[in-house]
């Protein structure tokens, strides 16, 4: 692992964290291991639930990540870590070190994986890929989806083959009084309906893969967090465009006006697996899908090119009006996604019209 800078980090004694006692207790009990040694503490902003996430650091010893939630928050955690860790690369995953359950709070604690100081945040794939060489950003898509999902997604030929079952759209008063969303939530029962006649690949999926959720090592290899969405039974696609989807509102700006510029070939009428453009965040996009396709045409699959991009597509549509549900997004970012949408509904029309 990383260096850990042990001696001038912000750490602070339990009784300085501004927590409520119940999670102090909890803290305690997860680290009571480590009792004999002084353990100090930082707390980390990161990701946009409510968990409140943290680093316990035990004296001379190589620190924990920790998050502490609701009960069930961590009991789905749990239960998805379980589901995904035996299947994949064991460096791949931090280590599960304690789950503490009481009755409404909880907290789970894994050894931290760091790319720099404790006090900084990890390197994540989104904020890497700027630095990263197009050639080593391409790598590390290959290592998510080729080797480190591998057996979650194709479990050595025991994936199921079924109708795809899009998620219905949640939706509140205050989406329900916005044009753009009626106009998508009219598409998309459209799509839903259209895809639920076609076959896709099920499995088990991470269910919440993005770039925030990806770490970068040192030697930039990928570490996947975050298992508190994976389930069975699920199709693939779901992975696939939700780490497409996020990317591009994820990375820096430049980067993603680099792609957006292409973005009428890439999220229009054209073939999806074509590759449009050689910006570096086009180029990952395309390796995305590409990773998609090889799995879905192979021998023991030969699904058509053409069924697959109608069912992608329809998943694309669902992850992009996810984004635009978020209403804190910036308006630019929503409308971006409402307008994509858009365009990736625009491959049904002669589809629906044929059914």
């Amino acid at each position: 692992m990383d260096y850990v800078d042990d001696f001038n980090a912000d750490f602070i004694e339990i009784e300085a964290l501004h927590i409520s006692d119940d999670d102090k207790a909890l803290l305690r009990e997860i680290c009571q291991p480590y009792e004999k040694n002084r353990v100090r503490y930082v707390v980390i902003e990161r990701g946009l639930s409510g968990a409140v996430k943290l680093v316990a650091k035990p004296e001379c010893l190589f620190p924990l990540f920790i998050k502490l939630d609701s009960a069930e928050a961590i009991s789905r955690e749990e239960a998805g870590d379980r589901l995904i860790r035996n299947r994949v690369p064991p460096l791949s995953i931090p280590p599960l070190e304690a789950v503490v359950l009481r009755e409404n709070r909880g907290a789970i604690a894994y050894r931290y994986v760091t790319g720099g100081r404790v006090r900084h945040l990890i390197r994540r794939f989104d904020t890497a890929l700027r630095e990263l060489s197009t050639y080593k950003a391409l790598a590390i898509i290959d290592d998510i989806f080729d080797v480190i999902l591998k057996k979650c997604h194709w479990l050595d030929g025991q994936y199921k083959v079924c109708p795809i079952r899009l998620p219905e759209m949640p939706t509140t008063s205050e989406l329900n009084s916005d044009s753009n969303w009626i106009d998508m939530l009219n598409c998309y029962e459209q799509v839903r309906d259209f895809c639920s006649r076609i076959d896709a690949p099920h499995a088990i999926v991470h269910g919440d893969l993005h770039a925030k959720n990806v770490l970068v090592t040192r030697d930039d290899t990928p570490v996947l967090i975050d298992f508190s969405m994976a389930k069975t039974d699920t199709c693939q696609y779901l992975d696939f465009a939700k780490f497409e989807s996020c990317l591009q509102f994820q990375v820096d700006g430049l980067l993603a006006e680099e792609m957006w510029r292409t973005e009428s070939l890439m999220y229009g009428k054209t073939s999806l697996i074509i590759p449009h453009s050689n910006s570096k965040l086009a180029a990952c996009i395309h390796r995305i899908r590409s990773n998609l396709w090889q799995g879905c045409t192979r021998l023991s699959l030969q699904m058509d090119s053409e069924v697959i991009e109608l069912g992608y597509r329809g998943y694309l549509i669902y992850c992009l009006m996810r984004l635009y549900s978020r209403t804190a997004n910036s308006t630019d970012s929503r409308n971006r996604a409402y307008h994509q949408v858009k365009s990736l509904f625009s491959k049904y029309t002669i589809a629906l019209s044929d059914a």
